[in-house]
Formats: structure tokens, sequence, C-alpha cells
């Protein structure tokens, strides 16, 4: 039953009424929902206008595995088996909420999700339909994304140690593509990932972050690479009718060249990848890896314009990796007979010549991490960063470090 002091809240102006909703707790806007209708026709569209039902942005989170015991992982590596005991059961009630709501999803504004195996049992309407992964209550799950047509902001990712199983069955050729502010993350099929990126109006887009988006590679069959092959020697290949056919592991290709010269208002790009240290590593083919600095390149060059906050960063796998015993952590140096890191050289050939040369009228923040040092000499010395000064305006503020501020796994590699 409503109380007096709800009447006397609902009689208050609405801008009020708003602004005390948006600044409860979740479970508070649940309770208050249940007070009267006036407050349920309230709190409804605030408690759903921001949803995050995520778990890869945690940072590092502590695992166990047996023979090897407690250990810290980021939470957005796809080998993280630390996964909240109840995070899929929120997803489950989410999504059985507006299924059972269709009109609650035009209040969904900002969606942050991690893509989790569900117990699709739980959102079949048919308490005696086969509780199958692939089949109707997963169909219903693509349908209520679809659905969300409201949405403008949107992060997730793939994560789930079952990575050899295709838990999204086929997912649907357009996503989410009303937003305007996107950030991908971690490894993912890359069917999943365009179908976000490429369905978006790229005119409407004003922020962008790939956050080392991986793709778990695949053979002329569609099986999956194993992480024992040599990806040093491999190379990529098309199918007849133009399709993907072998595709090395490693940071995701093909999703800014449909969205170059196109991002006409873009304000804020963040890239962030997995980076070479060391030459001749088998997990790695210096072509493929080459060629995602030079998409990346060609797609900075077509918006340097717009941009008031570009961020780029390059870390390891793992501290330490590929770097001699006494040297600082995430790779001060690199072999002792290479002059510099790959992903230097990668960065310094692509990247760098494309910074110094554009323009950046609107520019407040450019941030470069991961460019590093080898036997103190650093890949962008004093001259360099003299002329990266000169090139982004003395008014920008610009920080440059050697060392990335984290690790970033690395498909293909996953022994850990």
């Amino acid at each position: 039953m409503a109380t007096n002091s709800s009447f006397q809240f609902l009689s208050s102006p609405r801008e009020i009424q708003i602004t005390i909703a948006e600044n409860c707790e979740s479970q508070d806007l649940c309770n208050l929902c249940r007070t009267s209708r006036g407050l349920y026709e309230l709190c409804i569209p605030v408690l759903y206008h921001d949803v995050d039902l995520s778990i890869h942005n945690r940072g590092l989170v502590r695992c166990n595995r047996p023979g090897i015991g407690w250990f810290y992982l980021p939470a957005d590596y796809p080998t993280c088996e630390n996964v909240p005991e109840n995070a899929r059961s929120k997803q489950e009630r989410f999504l059985g909420t507006l299924l059972d709501h269709p009109d609650y999803r035009g209040y969904v504004r900002s969606l942050t999700w991690t893509f989790l195996v569900l117990n699709t049992e739980n959102l079949d309407p048919d308490p005696y339909a086969e509780p199958e992964v692939f089949g109707r209550p997963l169909i219903e799950i693509w349908n209520v994304m679809q659905s969300l047509t409201n949405l403008k902001h949107v992060d997730f990712a793939h994560l789930d140690f079952y990575q050899d199983i295709d838990i999204l069955g086929e997912s649907p050729t357009t996503l989410f593509s009303s937003a305007t502010s996107v950030r991908i993350a971690a490894e993912m099929k890359y069917c999943l990932a365009t179908s976000v990126l490429h369905s978006i109006d790229p005119s409407k887009l004003v922020h962008l972050c790939l956050s080392n988006v991986q793709d778990p590679g695949q053979l002329e069959n569609g099986d999956r690479y194993e992480s024992d092959v040599l990806h040093s020697e491999q190379t990529e290949t098309r199918l007849p009718d133009g399709d993907r056919g072998r595709v090395l592991p490693g940071a995701m290709r093909g999703l800014l060249p449909k969205l170059s010269g196109h991002c006409t208002a873009l304000r804020s790009l963040i890239l962030q990848k997995s980076a070479q240290a060391v030459h001749h590593s088998m997990y790695w083919n210096d072509g493929a890896d080459t060629a995602v600095y030079e998409e990346w390149a060609a797609f900075v060059a077509s918006v340097t314009v717009t941009l008031q906050t570009f961020q780029f960063e390059q870390g390891l796998k793992s501290e330490g990796e590929g770097i001699p015993p006494g040297t600082r952590r995430f790779g001060r140096r690199s072999t002792p007979n290479q002059p510099i890191r790959p992903m230097d050289e990668r960065f310094m050939q692509t990247l760098f010549p494309v910074l110094v040369s554009g323009l950046w009228p609107c520019l407040k923040v450019m941030e470069i991490r991961g460019i590093g040092a080898w036997k103190g000499v650093p890949a962008m010395n004093e001259w360099k960063k003299a002329e990266l000064r000169e090139a982004v305006g003395q008014t920008a503020m610009l920080v440059i470090e050697e060392e990335a501020s984290r690790t970033f796994e690395h498909a293909g590699q996953n022994d850990f």
C-alpha cells in the first residue's frame, strides 16, 4: 500500500523525482517499484536505463587451478575461470524479464555485457521444452539483443573458458545498430564483432574502443586453431566465394576498413592489443600482426581532425615475457641480439608517421603506452617525442610511457 511519504514524493516536480531515482541502488529501485503504480512507472525506466551484467571489467581476479594453485589473471582473459556464482543467474533473470515485458527493452540506453554459457531452460517460456543451447531459447536471446533499438552505449566481451564450444550459435548480422559508443573486448568470433561494428551508422559513432579484440583463428574447414601450431610458418587464405578461409589467431583484423572515412563524428578512440616482444616466435605471424598496425594506422589517419581523445597501448602476455632477468616489468628489453622489439618497430613504422603528420585541431589528450626500450635506447627518442609534441600542439596533454599499464592475452597462446 502506498504511504503518505510516497504520495508526497510523487507530488514533487518530475525532474526531482527522476534525479532521486537515478541516485538509488538497483535493489532500492526494485523495492520502490512494488510500492505504488506511480513509483513503478517512475523507477522501471531508470532501473533499465544503464544495465551492467558483465564480468570482464573487474581487473585482476584470483584464480585456482589444479597443479598450479592460486594465481591472478585479468578478468578479460578467456582462460580466466573466475566467474561469480550469480553472474549467469543475473543475466538469465534480466533476459527472462525482457522476454516477459517487451516494453522494457526500449528503456535500455547503456549495456555492459559478458556473453556467458547460460541455462537456457530458465529462459524458455515452455517448461517442457528441451533445454538445448542451440534451440529456441538462444534465438530468443538474440531477438532480445536485437530489439534494444534505443541503445546508445555498448561494452561487451565473450568470456567463457569453454572456448571450444560454440555457446553463442550463429550471431545475427545486425546487432546494437543504434549504438554511438562501442567498446569490444577480448577473444570472440569475427562474426560477433562485425555484427556490431559493421551495422552501426559510422557517421554517428562518437566513441570506439577495441580492447585487445582477439580472433581465435580458424582452419579452412572452420575448426579452431590449436595452441601448439607454428603460427609463424602459416599463411592466411580466402575461400573462392571471398569468405574467410584459414585465419591466424591474434589481434582481429578486418574490423576497421569499412569504417575508415565515414566516422565523421568520432571524438574518442582507444586501441589496445597484445604485442610481440621477440623475433621468431612460434606464436606470432609477422605479416598478420603487421597488418593490424597498418589497418589501425589507416583508420587513425581518417579521424585525426575530429578526435578529442586518442589512446594507444600495446603490452605483453605476461610480466617478463621475453625479458632477461633483472630488467623492469612489462618489457624494457627484448632478446640480446635484436636492436628493437617487433612491437615497437611496427608501431614506429606504421602508426607513428600518421600521428606526426595528421592534423589534430580538436585533440585534448593523447596517450601512448608500451613503446619500450632496448639496452637503454628508447624506441621513441627525445627527438621523436618532440616531433609528436609539435604535431599535436602545445595545449593537448601528451602522455608517452615505455611500459604498458597491464598485460594482454594473445590468442593461440592460451597456455595459462
